[in-house]
């Protein structure tokens, strides 16, 4: 028989990788389809046939987070592991459900209440 825990670990950590394969994808772009020639004769001097990453412009930067949800998802989660602090969970169960250290549950539900003061 099957034990919840491991249940609950295998769902935890299908739902974590499908997050992180999200995030990490990108997107390559051939270059000769949308620079013109001139340019790309130029940048082919510098780095012919390596990968080039080119940064957006800082007024058009997102800050971490944005693009995929992930400052939504650890907000989510910090949320929910406040609340269970406050309906009365032990750090050392919420700790366990959540995966992670208690160090880190103590820095969660810190900066949560922080966070809670400053909005009333």
């Amino acid at each position: 028989m099957i034990s919840r825990a491991f249940i609950k670990c295998t769902i935890f950590y299908t739902q974590r990788k499908i997050f992180l394969k999200s995030v990490i994808k990108m997107n390559y772009v051939k270059a000769k389809n949308i620079l013109p020639s001139e340019l790309l004769e130029k940048v082919q001097e510098y780095a012919a046939g390596t990968y080039l990453y080119i940064p957006k412009k800082c007024e058009n930067r997102k800050s971490w987070g944005e693009s995929k949800g992930s400052k939504a998802w650890y907000k989510n989660r910090n949320q929910r592991i406040y609340k269970n602090y406050k309906e009365g969970f032990s750090v050392s169960e919420i700790s366990h459900k959540f995966f992670l250290s208690e160090k880190s549950i103590y820095r969660i539900i810190l900066r949560e209440k922080k966070r809670n003061q400053g909005e009333k």
